[in-house]
């Protein structure tokens, strides 16, 4: 994606960024022709190696380290709790049972299991089951399977009103399959833990605080929208880099099956600044002998058709010694398209 600008002869500008951070230099002191000083640097091995960094830190890089810290999980969260009847809400003579038993407080909770990691749960590598121990002072009055996502989850409660607690088992637990339990307890604050041992589990990570799920998830929200961000400019660019990859693909058939034409090109500058264009896919490098080979020819009227033959031999030198795009540009694309993917599975 280098790109020349027309430089008259005789002037001197300072350095001139291209589009992908080269830089092509007129010297002064020649006398019959320009002298071009190119960085050392290709037109994707700025532009094609700055958009992979970009892309593997912007894209790649968020979603590997979510992936990393999502190794196999398995999450008790505390989603909400709210207190239906307090003590010093009470009347006189009023009394409140639940199943035949007066309690004198009345709280409700949501309780979340989910697997979290990425790679499914099997009943046969569970050899002690989830447990869910409820704290002393919080004393259960009932528990029971609210709802599960997806519809055909199959999950068995078996509560143990002795133990304040209950075991959950599951033949089957995908990654992202979840299980919300409603608990009604005793209690002004629901207190539990979560134990049980799965083979390849090192941990089951207990919540029991509702705002961390909700900071959880905002922290997925911001890297699904910094990689959305990435994987937009890594399509941007890729598709920018198609452009060019098809250009260099038609001017390289024209000239090898002998049909490009050289417009009508009256000075020397017009056809610098022609083949500079029309040729942006090279590099800065690849393009200094065809820029020299133009130059040391004295600029007389009418000097595309008196030099024609020079300028297409050197064009097609110029496209045959030419890298390919192709590689970078599917690279970008692939990058950009993963992000686009991530984000779309982020959102289901």
């Amino acid at each position: 994606m280098a790109r020349f600008f027309s430089i008259e002869k005789g002037r001197q500008p300072p350095f001139i960024p291209t589009a992908i951070g080269v830089f092509l230099r007129h010297r002064r002191g020649s006398s019959s022709r320009s002298e071009y000083a190119p960085m050392k640097l290709r037109k994707w091995d700025f532009l094609g190696i700055a958009s992979l960094a970009v892309g593997i830190l912007g894209v790649i890089g968020p979603v590997v380290w979510d992936h990393i810290k999502a190794k196999d999980e398995l999450r008790v969260s505390l989603i909400d709790a709210s207190q239906v009847i307090g003590p010093s809400q009470k009347f006189d003579g009023l009394q409140v049972n639940y199943r035949g038993n007066e309690i004198s407080e009345l709280s409700k909770g949501t309780l979340l299991i989910e697997n979290s990691g990425r790679t499914p749960l099997l009943e046969r590598e569970v050899v002690a089951p989830l447990f869910i121990q409820f704290g002393k002072d919080s004393p259960l009055i009932d528990l029971k399977v609210s709802r599960v996502e997806p519809s055909d989850v199959t999950v068995q409660l078996d509560y143990q009103k002795s133990l304040n607690g209950a075991y959950v088992k599951f033949p089957l637990l995908n990654p992202g399959d979840r299980v919300w339990l409603s608990a009604l307890y005793q209690a002004g604050k629901l207190n539990f833990s979560a134990s049980g041992r799965i083979a390849g589990l090192s941990k089951i990570t207990v919540d029991t605080n509702p705002q961390s799920l909700k900071d959880k998830d905002n922290s997925q929200t911001k890297t699904a929208i910094v990689v959305g961000f990435f994987a937009l400019l890594m399509l941007i660019l890729g598709s920018l880099g198609a452009k060019m990859t098809f250009d260099e693909y038609r001017f390289k058939s024209k000239v090898k099956a002998g049909k490009f034409v050289l417009p009508a090109l009256n000075s020397r500058i017009d056809v610098v600044n022609y083949v500079t264009s029309k040729f942006d896919f090279t590099t800065t490098r690849e393009m200094v002998p065809l820029i020299d080979k133009i130059y040391s020819f004295p600029d007389v009227s009418n000097f595309g058709a008196t030099h024609e033959k020079d300028v297409k031999d050197g064009i097609a030198d110029l496209l045959k010694k030419a890298s390919t795009n192709v590689y970078y540009t599917v690279a970008i694309l692939i990058i950009g398209f993963f992000g686009v993917w991530y984000v779309f599975q982020y959102l289901r």
